[in-house]
């Protein structure tokens, strides 16, 4: 036996967990990311086995490929309509062989079955995964591994295909949780257009290979603790580009034909501010317990970055929820009091995650009238009802937009990116370890709030050749598209022209931004050597045309087609791989293995080497809502109390000192038409006396006057000493900076001279 890499042991029978080590291998070019993933298997005991490990895959990312090397065999797995792949899988484990399933649970949790392992042997299985990558507000591509499975919540009434499989008198179960990826490499395509490659969580070499124009990008940790999270600057950031692919001429369907992927991250001009009702959703479940603080600071730059003439809620969730006010008010002082005391009283103490009662509070309630409704949705979790949500979502986006945070490792990707798809909006993540922070997230989101969005976006693939050619487009239709948020759309050309060499046009993309149209071409060229040992495009425009369908809920046998056509996974197909040996069924019975993967958790003292008694406690913690209702005679019900409003619980304001961030006490202290105060908690902040900065003021320091000087020293306060934070800042800067640009000033003085007057006492 080789030696365990994680000497991982079961508590209830201290066996080693058969699941030894799972190595990721990824490949980046531009925004599609092909994934190696192989996971290595053990049996270290005297009965056959069965293991059922779940994991978690970016929502974008699709199944292409399964092989099992089993006893020395390498078996490729053929995939099957959903049933009939797991009547297969039963009955091969029933007649002894041994048998592997790999199959959708939702939208971003894969499971993965190994059974009738034999005693003392091994067994592999490596998963070929395709998928797209993200990028930020800087046109920086996101590569992003989850390392980090968060269980979902429950609601009462509905099913959980993700509980803890149970045991019961013919079949023993044994629970263990393990690191969902314990290595990983990764090579980044087209060096000469790389800018640079960095990542916030994690240690990383580079190593240039130019001989093949590829950047070998190795990760530091010999098991990865978080999240893995790397940025890939490209030199033009703003130029549209295409890819091509070749298609396999040796078929006659879907794989067959040319495709293309267009792709653009689009700088547009700006726009003036909408009139909107924003309302700011916060979790404040019990696991949002670490990121609680940053929570409420997200909440008070939301406030004072939020443009006059608004209208505003805040909205705590969890198993309950809790309504600032019962329905949105004007942006006006008095309210954003009322506001920041909710933030500073804000606490992880509302139970699970349960976000479809306060979506439905929300939309239960008319819209502002001349306004037009923003959602906020900052969570750290997962539901089980994700496809009633973002119905829900969908059914109101005529009127309202859904922007989402995904906050932390285990942020279910099909929930925070399903709901900003449905609501028209933008999905962000702030992984563990990152330095951008969520508060610049979600000023970022609210950018994107504060301005109209290019409404009718299409892609056309415009053909110059004289054959016929028909378009399978990856999606049906765009969504809206926002400054700083990239495009990509797929194209199949389904052409009876033998020689793909002579395809040649252009993607125009089109669009209308406050009633002005834009547009953008590029050409492409199938006689400029497109890939034709890449499948990766045309798997990315099956699973983005697969996706589309199972969205519209498309008949059924079709997507079954394309699924098998082009061996892209789907919530109605599995793969599957049986050994081919002749065997006889085992006479001792099968133990089933339910492995989950966990991050490392400090307060469990887990150092370079984790421990199983670690892991089988935060496995605990993980599931107790589950196992309380599924392990005991009574189970737990979840009731949804009554909802109340938030009761402001005395009457002495929020200060400056609640806040532990020094940008925040600044922050704390503007008012909603963006000036300050001249006073001494001015004078603190800045380490002077409030005497001191009077006498600085270049002009009589009373009135409007008193208020501009204070106004332009915290101004050159955030320039100066938050510059690397400017993102959090920016709006509520703009907003101080409009203010000041109205107020009158005594002749012949200037705002510049006001300015310079301030540098003095701030310094440099």
């Amino acid at each position: 036996m080789e030696a365990d890499v994680l000497g991982l042991i079961s508590v209830g029978t201290k066996s080693p967990v058969p699941l030894q080590n799972v190595v990721v291998e990824a490949k980046v070019n531009l925004y599609a990311v092909h994934l190696s993933s192989t996971l290595t298997y053990y049996n270290d005991s005297e009965c056959p086995i069965e293991v059922v490990f779940k994991l978690m895959v970016e929502q974008s990312y699709a199944i292409v490929e399964m092989k099992a090397d089993i006893a020395g065999r390498s078996i490729t797995a053929e995939i099957l309509e959903k049933t009939s792949a797991a009547q297969k899988y039963d009955d091969s484990i029933a007649s002894g062989q041994t048998a592997a399933l790999v199959e959708e649970k939702i939208e971003d949790v894969l499971s993965v079955s190994m059974g009738n392992l034999p005693p003392r042997s091994k067994a592999k299985i490596n998963l070929q995964l395709v998928g797209e990558l993200n990028t930020e507000s800087d046109g920086r591509v996101r590569f992003s591994l989850p390392t980090v499975f968060k269980p979902r919540y429950t609601p009462s009434g509905s099913s959980e295909p993700l509980a803890p499989i149970l045991s019961c008198d013919s079949m023993q179960v044994e629970y263990a949780t393990v690191p969902a990826v314990n290595t990983c490499t990764l090579v980044v395509d087209n060096a000469k257009d790389i800018a640079g490659i960095t990542s916030p969580t994690h240690e990383i070499q580079l190593v240039t290979n130019s001989a093949h124009d590829q950047i070998a990008v190795s990760v530091s940790d010999k098991v990865l603790k978080h999240d893995l999270v790397v940025f890939i600057q490209h030199k033009e950031i703003h130029k549209p580009k295409v890819t091509l692919e070749d298609g396999d001429r040796s078929t006659n369907d879907f794989m067959s034909h040319p495709a293309i992927m267009f792709s653009f991250f689009p700088e547009f001009p700006p726009c003036e501010d909408l009139k909107c009702e924003f309302i700011f959703l916060v979790d404040q479940s019990g696991s949002m317990d670490v990121h609680i603080t940053s929570a409420r600071e997200t909440l008070v730059l939301f406030l004072k970055s939020l443009p006059q003439g608004s209208f505003f809620n805040v909205i705590g969730f969890g198993t309950d929820y809790k309504p600032l006010f019962r329905s949105s008010r004007p942006y006006e002082q008095e309210n954003v009091d009322l506001a920041e005391k909710y933030a500073s009283d804000m606490e992880a103490n509302l139970g699970e995650t349960e976000l479809l009662p306060p979506l439905k509070h929300i939309f239960g309630k008319d819209v502002v009238p001349g306004a037009y409704r923003q959602v906020f949705v900052l969570t750290d979790g997962a539901v089980s009802n994700t496809h009633e949500c973002v119905e829900l979502v969908e059914k109101h986006a005529h009127h309202s937009r859904c922007f989402t945070v995904g906050i932390g490792s285990g942020a279910s990707t099909a929930l925070v990116e399903g709901l900003a798809k449905a609501g028209n909006g933008t999905a962000e993540f702030v992984k563990e370890g990152e330095k951008t922070s969520m508060q610049a997230k979600v000023i970022r989101s609210l950018k994107c709030a504060m301005q109209p969005a290019v409404t009718h976006p299409c892609v056309e693939f415009c053909n110059d050749s004289h054959s016929s050619v028909e378009v399978l487009h990856g999606l049906t239709s765009l969504p809206p598209i926002f400054n700083g948020h990239r495009v990509v759309v797929y194209g199949v050309l389904k052409t009876t022209h033998k020689d793909h060499q002579g395809l040649k046009g252009e993607v125009v993309f089109k669009g209308v931004q406050s009633g002005k149209p834009l547009s953008y071409s590029v050409p492409y060229d199938f006689g400029a050597d497109p890939s034709a040992a890449s499948r990766t495009i045309h798997h990315l425009a099956a699973k983005a045309i697969i996706r589309d369908w199972e969205a519209r809920r498309e008949y059924q046998p079709k997507i079954v087609k394309l699924s098998m056509e082009s061996g892209v996974l789907s919530s109605y197909t599995s793969f599957v791989a049986v050994s081919d040996g002749i065997t006889t069924p085992f006479q001792q019975p099968m133990r089933t293995w339910d492995i989950q993967p966990c991050s490392y958790v400090a307060s469990d003292g887990m150092d370079d080497q984790p421990t199983a008694s670690a892991f089988m406690n935060y496995f605990k913690r993980s599931f107790s809502y589950l196992t309380e209702g599924l392990f005991s005679q009574k189970p737990k019900k979840h009731r949804l109390k009554e909802v109340a409003t938030y009761t402001v619980s005395d009457d002495s304001p929020v200060t400056e000192d609640h806040w532990s961030d020094m940008l925040y006490k600044v922050v704390s202290l503007q008012r909603i038409d963006g000036s300050w105060l001249l006073d001494d908690r001015l004078a603190k902040i800045l380490g002077k006396r409030w005497e001191e900065l009077k006498g600085a003021c270049p002009a009589e320091c009373q009135g409007t006057m008193a208020e501009v000087w204070a106004t332009v020293l915290f101004l050159t306060h955030l320039r100066v000493k938050f510059a690397l934070r400017q993102e959090e800042w920016e709006l509520l800067g703009l907003k101080a900076e409009k203010w000041l640009q109205l107020q009158p000033l005594p002749p012949p003085l200037t705002l510049d001279e006001v300015y310079n007057a301030a540098r003095l006492i701030v310094g440099d």
